[in-house]
């Protein structure tokens, strides 16, 4: 596999804090070809252990990523959400959002708040393009999560 399909493969895979277990099966099956016995212990860490003679060697990195979870979702079928994880102390007006179940939308303020400098992450919400409430709750439930796209 090139780099660049390894790294690919890894930033794709669903990951928002507390719900790793995408980039944990991708790893996985990264892992798969080159033997050993995989587990996962209670803090969800990925342990891959290949017995034998030789030096031992251990790859720690993060798995999660930042993401949005679903809080709220008004009558007009717009998404309010908090966060999950460190979300930096920017605006994040215009960022494309993916849900695990594929699911895509777009951060954005409402009209009255596009011209004003600062905003609160309460002020952001994420349209998916639904029309209502319901057809919003067929798509995205309370407490689905999404991470930058």
């Amino acid at each position: 596999m090139e780099l660049f399909e390894l790294i690919q493969t890894l930033v794709s895979a669903h990951g928002p804090s507390g719900n790793e277990g995408g980039v944990r099966e991708a790893i996985r099956k990264l892992a798969a070809p080159y033997g050993g016995e995989a587990s996962t212990d209670t803090m969800g860490n990925l342990i891959i252990h290949k017995p034998g003679p030789g030096p031992k060697v251990m790859l720690c990195a993060h798995m999660d990523s930042n993401g949005f979870i679903v809080t709220h979702v008004e009558k007009e079928g717009y998404l309010r959400f908090g966060s999950l994880g460190w979300l930096p102390d920017r605006d994040v007006r215009r960022q494309s959002v993916v849900f695990q179940n594929g699911v895509r939308g777009v951060i954005a303020l409402p009209e009255d708040k596009e011209e004003e400098k600062s905003v609160k992450l309460d002020d952001f919400y994420i349209d998916i393009g639904a029309s209502s409430r319901e057809e919003a709750l067929k798509l995205v439930q309370l407490g689905d999560v999404a991470v930058y796209d």
